[in-house]
């Protein structure tokens, strides 16, 4: 079991993905603010239905929020925000220590981008080179490489419980938190959580299924 710590590190520049795939998944992610807490944090769009947009992030970026603001961007507007919300809801949170949650937003827009769920039988099962994506600081999303090293139980400070999660060589820079994690196809496989002096972790994508599943939203990875 791994004790996870604070972010630290800043972001660098994205490596062996291609634009295309990177800009969808900048467009695909947006920006959390927790109102109340006065903190901000990252999620990814993961799917649109009927008047809803819906935004996977950490539930520690939302804990204890009373108002959320969630902030999208667009090819047009970038790095700017293309459109600002404040009636976003979280309609879902763990109650484990898997540290997810799931918001929805109340709009007709079309979503800049949607990011899809890795379906179970296609996550990766070893190391494999993966893309993140977050807010650093607050600003517009950006991309950059990771290592993920694979599986690992660790401990999120105050919790009892481990949580199934992916490490990765680099510490996440502050605002990342909640942003995904991608595979080569730009599928989300993970979603950024914390880190200790080993890398970053991100909730694993079993994590991932099984809050989903719990919380009747399985058709978000389930439809694709």
């Amino acid at each position: 079991m791994i004790a996870l710590a604070c972010f630290v590190l800043l972001a660098e520049p994205a490596k062996d993905f291609p634009e295309e795939l990177q800009a969808r998944a900048r467009y695909a992610t947006v920006r959390v603010v927790n109102c109340t807490c006065r903190t901000e944090g990252s999620g990814a769009v993961v799917g649109q239905s009927g008047p809803f947009v819906y935004v996977l992030t950490a539930a520690h970026v939302v804990a204890k929020a009373e108002k959320l603001e969630v902030h999208t961007f667009s090819a047009d507007s970038y790095p700017k925000p293309e459109k600002v919300y404040d009636s976003a809801e979280v309609v879902a949170q763990s109650r484990d220590a898997a540290d997810l949650a799931l918001i929805r937003i109340p709009t007709r827009d079309r979503a800049p981008g949607v990011l899809t769920i890795c379906p179970p039988d296609a996550v990766p099962a070893r190391a494999f080179a993966a893309l993140s994506v977050g807010c650093d600081d607050g600003k517009a999303p950006t991309c950059q490489t990771e290592e993920a090293r694979g599986k690992k139980q660790v401990r999120r400070p105050g919790e009892t419980q481990d949580a199934t999660c992916w490490q990765v060589a680099r510490k996440p820079a502050a605002g990342r938190s909640g942003g995904p994690l991608l595979d080569a196809r730009g599928r989300v496989v993970g979603v950024c959580s914390g880190a200790a002096d080993s890398g970053g972790y991100y909730s694993h994508a079993e994590a991932i299924h099984a809050f989903l599943k719990t919380n009747a939203y399985r058709w978000l990875y389930d439809d694709r």
